[in-house]
């Protein structure tokens, strides 16, 4: 008699811990993520094209991504090319297209490419921007010849609150390199 009172005890024990994993948190659901940058108007991610890459930033934070052409480096299907060493000139080609026909945008504006129509992306880093969604492939019907072989949108950080706020950063690395930056907003 004792035995199966062992073996119904064992059972127990090693069920009930597993029976708290199947029950559903109805107060914690998981929000889509929204891209703009393929529409111009928010869309949630699962109905975008699957050319459309967004990297949040926590994602950079995790990888300890410091400049947006590193950033890009992530991005299938996109190649980023930098002529010299760190912060030399640093170009984005897109699907075989040349860097002077790929746009890029801050929260929706069209940022200026310079004479050249290029984005030097050598000395473009990630402070202050909250993510980065890449439109690979055609996207001159949206932004006109330059958008021909795609788009990358930065999106601006939130500022964190009222009034100015400071922050300074120094890092260091193998081979003398070192990186310091001080940046200061106001609202």
């Amino acid at each position: 008699v004792a035995f199966p009172k062992i073996i119904l005890g064992g059972w127990i024990v090693f069920l009930v811990p597993f029976s708290s994993f199947c029950q559903d948190d109805a107060l914690s659901r998981e929000l889509s993520s929204m891209v703009v940058v393929e529409t111009r108007s928010p869309q949630p991610l699962s109905q975008t094209s699957p050319w459309i890459s967004v990297i949040s930033a926590e994602e950079l934070k995790q990888r300890q991504i410091y400049f947006v052409g590193d950033a890009l480096l992530t991005v299938p299907g996109l190649a980023v090319v930098r002529s010299g060493q760190v912060g030399g000139q640093t170009s984005l080609f897109s699907r075989g297209a040349e860097s002077n026909h790929v746009t890029f945008l801050l929260d929706g504006r069209k940022l200026n490419g310079g004479f050249s129509g290029q984005y030097n992306l050598g000395h473009l880093g990630m402070d202050g921007l909250s993510g980065l969604e890449v439109l690979r492939g055609s996207a001159s019907t949206l932004y006109g010849s330059e958008g021909a072989g795609g788009a990358v949108m930065l999106r601006s950080g939130q500022l964190p609150g009222k009034g100015v706020v400071s922050s300074v950063g120094v890092s260091g690395g193998a081979h003398g390199t070192f990186r310091g930056d001080l940046r200061t907003t106001f609202r």
